[in-house]
């Protein structure tokens, strides 16, 4: 590995100090393994469906489960030494400064991995961040990426500098107390339980910019935020969605979800579009508003401790009526459904997973394409955008407690519909009537087949 010039400034400039209430990106590998362990019944605590954790939240776990480790059974799984020592820091600092209102420290963390796709191209990743907490409930955080693989990528917005492309990917302020906490400034988010992708906010696009509101009670969460994304075709634009989760019986989890992702000419935020507690297509209709919305569901339900099943539900368009042509139009839908097991002989794991997103979904027809549901570039819900059915299967196995294999295995069709694409309307061509009626296979058009295995 190649250590640039810029790295050891940072490394010297940037000094690794703790401060426990940093939140983690969303593609940690720890999120796979708290994951598991929830499957297995623990990190109750913890919220489901909805992502990001902060440290301090998941050390906070650990320590329940070591106070209880001779009462539970399920705790032998090596994920969770690994949870453990990556934790130990702030294990400690929960032992040992356990009031609530304590000064924290600066804390930096530098991650630097290298790749080599030649003997001629040399490729390096850097991610630093640093949090600091002014006071226990009020936490400021700064996060970048150098990643010169970004020089060749055709969504990348930004520039080069000396070999190097990168971008902030969080950077805010938020306050945090038992029942409520309020961010803003930029931010990951991932909600849903999709181990291929999510069907509604996912990490496939870049963080938000925006301000999120979190409310926690012992009968709900409510989770709100406004983001304003990227400008397209000249147009401002904002994305406000809300997520409720509950718990209506034991060992089943359930989210619902709305979004408005709306814009225009030197548009400003719509705060009748952006207000948590209404109903986003109310709004549309009663006040004229336009928008792309979308309602969401997701449910996880725990069979028996070590067996989820679970599902995602989107629905961007859904027809009722068939009194003229336009009502011909193939409701635009998307489901996840999937099942995952953990331990299910010794330490093996498994999960396998079904996505399909119909034509059309996420996109827009031509007079708004700044409804497109894209930010810089990507889609914010799942990486394959749109037309697509998709069939994943992962087998992983713990052989002793430093190794650990895994088989991965997926087949997709992908259609031609893209959201970044036209929205066609074949259903209004002449040759169409609502006798004949209009029916469309999924995918399609031409299919793409893809088998992938690692």
């Amino acid at each position: 590995m190649r250590i640039h010039l810029k790295h050891l400034i940072l490394i010297l400039i940037l000094f690794p100090l703790r401060s426990p209430a940093q939140s983690l990106p969303t593609g940690h590998w720890v999120y796979a393994s708290i994951r598991k362990l929830q499957i297995l019944g623990n990190f109750e605590n913890l919220s489901t469906g909805s992502l990001p954790y902060s440290r301090l939240d998941i050390a906070k776990e650990l320590v329940i489960l070591a106070e209880s480790h001779d009462t539970l059974p399920n705790l032998q799984h090596p994920e969770l030494e690994l949870l453990i020592r990556e934790f130990r820091t702030e294990i400690k600092f929960l032992e040992t400064y356990p009031p609530p209102n304590t000064i924290e420290s600066l804390y930096t963390q530098i991650d630097i991995s290298s790749t080599s796709a030649t003997s001629r191209k040399h490729e390096s990743k850097m991610s630093v961040r640093t949090s600091f907490n002014v006071h226990s409930p009020i936490n400021l955080q700064y996060g970048a990426v150098l990643d010169q693989s970004l020089i060749n990528s055709s969504e990348y917005m930004g520039y080069e500098w000396r070999g190097f492309t990168g971008y902030q990917d969080q950077l805010f302020i938020q306050f945090k107390s038992q029942y409520a906490k309020v961010l803003l400034g930029r931010e990951y988010i991932k909600w849903g339980y999709g181990h291929t992708g999510n069907l509604f906010i996912s990490d496939n696009s870049r963080p938000f910019d925006m301000i999120k509101v979190i409310i926690n009670s012992s009968l709900f969460r409510l989770e709100y935020f406004t983001a304003q994304l990227d400008q397209m075709y000249g147009s401002e634009r904002y994305l406000s969605a809300t997520r409720i989760s509950f718990i209506p019986r034991k060992n089943i989890f359930l989210g619902l979800g709305q979004s408005a992702l709306y814009g225009g000419t030197d548009k400003s935020v719509d705060f009748t579009l952006s207000n948590p507690l209404s109903f986003y297509s109310f709004s549309q209709d009663n006040d004229s508003k336009n928008m792309n919305g979308m309602l969401y569901a997701d449910i996880m339900i725990r069979i028996i401790p070590g067996i989820n099943v679970y599902g995602e539900l989107l629905i961007d368009d859904f027809q009722v009526d068939s009194e003229e042509k336009s009502d011909l139009e193939p409701n635009e839908i998307a489901f996840i459904l999937g099942v995952e097991g953990v331990q299910v002989i010794g330490f093996l794991d498994v999960w396998m997973e079904f996505a399909q997103v119909r034509n059309r979904t996420y996109n827009v027809p031509e007079g708004r394409p700044f409804e497109k549901f894209l930010h810089r570039g990507k889609p914010i819900a799942h990486h394959l955008g749109t037309d697509f059915q998709l069939l994943a299967t992962k087998v992983e196995t713990w052989f002793k407690p430093t190794l650990k294999g895994y088989v991965d295995i997926s087949f997709s069709r992908k259609g031609e519909g893209t959201i970044t694409g036209s929205f066609s309307e074949p259903w209004l061509d002449d040759t169409v009537n609502l006798i004949s009626g209009y029916t469309e296979k999924i995918p399609f058009g031409i299919i793409e087949s893809t088998f992938d295995t690692s």
